[in-house]
């Protein structure tokens, strides 16, 4: 029987690359018009996820083989995902971020992304849908039927975590992809990762919104991320994380919406 697309390592790679440089060829235009750089982002991510969709229906001879689903699991487990996910990124996501924002640039003030920008809007509602749509409903499901579960998911979140470049967000990019790749393995829905996604997101950016920690200090308080309630916070938050997965995510087989 036949591999789909993406079924290989190059064959991932040829999906992040190949459509992307096409949907620059197609914004290039824009460029000429003067508008701003950060509707031209957010065109050209829009563009790139339509032409990634597009590319792999090409390459699997104008069928759709990718096997997911929309639908969200039971409440339960919605709730107990929601509670990881912010909880990770209050004990291990943002202060990893901010800790090498701190090593790689010292003089660099603020973590955080306006809330009311375009960049917050689409980082919320529409990277999410692109970013979980391509690398874990196609590269993650194209590689699965090759590689195993195992290995699918280590090279999708590696793939995943390079796109971000930037060496903080590679690093929590990459803890991340681990993280819903491992849920949508679990239940096989594509609805709920997209939600977790534009969850952690938020979350982030309201972290960052109402800290607005100054990374140019350089004092032992400028590691206290959370001011005084830096260890409790963070103490609370790694108990929370590592009894969901102990007690539930770690002993639950595939659920409803899994492959069959």
């Amino acid at each position: 029987m036949k591999n789909n697309f993406p079924s290989k390592i190059l064959h991932s790679a040829e999906l992040i690359v190949v459509p992307f440089f096409i949907s620059a060829i197609i914004c290039m235009p824009f460029l000429f018009f003067g508008i701003e750089d950060s509707i031209y982002g957010f065109t050209l991510f829009i563009i790139y996820g339509i032409t990634i969709v597009v590319y792999a229906w090409l390459r699997n001879k104008r069928k759709w083989p990718f096997d997911f689903s929309f639908r969200l699991p039971s409440i339960r487990w919605i709730a107990y995902s929601l509670l990881f996910i912010v909880t990770m990124i209050l004990a291990i996501s943002h202060p990893l971020n901010y800790l090498i924002n701190l090593l790689f640039q010292n003089k660099n003030k603020g973590m955080a992304m306006e809330l009311f920008s375009i960049f917050s809007f689409g980082a919320v509602f529409i990277g999410p849908i692109v970013e979980e749509l391509i690398f874990r409903g196609i590269i993650l499901n194209g590689l699965r039927d090759k590689y195993g579960s195992n290995l699918a998911l280590t090279i999708s979140s590696i793939l995943f975590a390079i796109i971000h470049i930037q060496p903080a967000q590679i690093i929590t990019a990459l803890l991340m992809g681990l993280v819903f790749g491992y849920i949508f393995i679990k239940t096989n829905s594509l609805g709920l990762v997209i939600l977790l996604h534009s969850v952690a997101n938020l979350t982030s950016i309201l972290i960052g919104e109402f800290l607005k920690i100054d990374t140019s200090i350089d004092n032992l308080e400028s590691y206290m991320i959370y001011g005084k309630w830096t260890f409790f916070i963070i103490g609370i938050s790694v108990l929370i994380c590592v009894y969901l997965f102990l007690k539930y995510w770690r002993r639950s087989g595939e659920l409803e919406f899994s492959r069959k």
